[in-house]
């Protein structure tokens, strides 16, 4: 179980990430010109666009606060960020974690076999790096997952990638490695998110 300091620091992160998005939302100006759009209602063309941005920078939100709670509670020279090819790198327990993260809605049983392969090229043009050169597991994690979607994800997972050196984790699994391992790790994510949705419809208020 995570303690009672675990968990303030991770809802700070939460919070700071999430004040953040909210900030870099504010900057951004919701509208498309293109031959498509221009002559389609006024209003419909800024909510499709406030939601097309909303989705994906509060899902790269979530990526951020992953890294940082995992530099957090794995010690920053036991994480790695790389600005291409994967996620996250967690090193624990001698062994090397290749994350890619994803919203739940951005995966299915298609992609599977190209996101692994994507993490397994990854290791590759950076095999130097990983010492040992063992003891390396290829991660796909979700941000968070429908019930219908985790069931037919696992169903195929199970199927065809039940071994080492493969790992799905479905948002509670994610969230409770990020957080150290703990069983907690997704309720203690979930909890301070949830005491963050506010400031998020206040913004969406003002719009």
């Amino acid at each position: 179980m995570l303690n009672y300091q675990d968990k303030n620091r991770i809802e700070e992160i939460i919070t700071e990430e999430i004040e953040e998005f909210i900030f870099k939302m504010k900057q951004k100006e919701f509208k498309k010109n293109n031959f498509i759009m221009d002559l389609i209602d006024e209003n419909f063309k800024f909510y499709s666009s406030l939601a097309r941005s909303f989705d994906s920078s509060l899902g790269n939100t979530f990526q951020t606060i992953a890294g940082k709670i995992a530099e957090y509670m794995y010690g920053n020279n036991n994480v790695i960020i790389p600005s291409a090819g994967a996620d996250l790198v967690i090193f624990n327990n001698n062994r090397y974690y290749i994350i890619e993260i994803e919203l739940g809605g951005n995966l299915d049983s298609k992609k599977l076999p190209s996101e692994f392969n994507a993490l397994e090229q990854f290791y590759l043009k950076n095999k130097a790096n990983f010492i040992p050169q063992k003891n390396i597991f290829y991660c796909l994690g979700t941000v968070y997952i429908e019930p219908d979607v985790a069931m037919k994800l696992n169903t195929y997972f199970n199927n065809h990638y039940s071994n080492y050196p493969y790992c799905l984790l479905l948002q509670n699994d994610f969230w409770n490695s990020i957080c150290g391992g703990h069983e907690d790790g997704f309720s203690t994510v979930k909890e301070a998110y949830d005491k963050n949705v506010s400031k998020i419809n206040e913004f969406l208020r003002q719009y």
